[in-house]
């Protein structure tokens, strides 16, 4: 097996998953970066997962069916998928998608954790 064009990293801060990504995100490592969706998406305690695409320079269609993916799993976990931290070129391809419609992006990862956080307050 080839060395992964990517790089990926999770961890989980109180009810929130956050995989940060680097490098590209296409076919040849999707299966890898798929695996690592799975450690956040099956983790019972998390109910909201932020995908940090800040160091990501690059991203094809299979990437895009892993956002969708991660959103379809979250939201049948009653929790939220959002994206953030993408680079001009990758927010425009997110934009020509229907992904803007059902998944919020949020400029970096303070950006992202405090509107999850507001959404998870409970309302009185």
């Amino acid at each position: 097996m080839k060395e992964p064009r990517m790089q990926v990293e999770h961890q989980a801060m109180e009810q929130i998953g956050i995989l940060h990504v680097s490098g590209h995100i296409s076919l040849r490592d999707i299966e890898y970066f798929r695996d690592f969706a799975h450690k956040i998406i099956d983790d019972p305690l998390v109910t909201h997962f932020i995908m940090n695409l800040e160091k990501v320079s690059f991203i094809d269609s299979s990437g895009i069916g892993i956002f969708i993916h991660c959103w379809r799993a979250m939201s049948q976990k009653q929790g939220y998928f959002v994206l953030c931290g993408l680079n001009e070129k990758n927010r425009q391809l997110i934009q020509m998608t229907t992904l803007p419609q059902f998944i919020s992006i949020h400029n970096n990862l303070e950006e992202a954790m405090t509107r999850l956080q507001e959404k998870a307050k409970p309302h009185s």
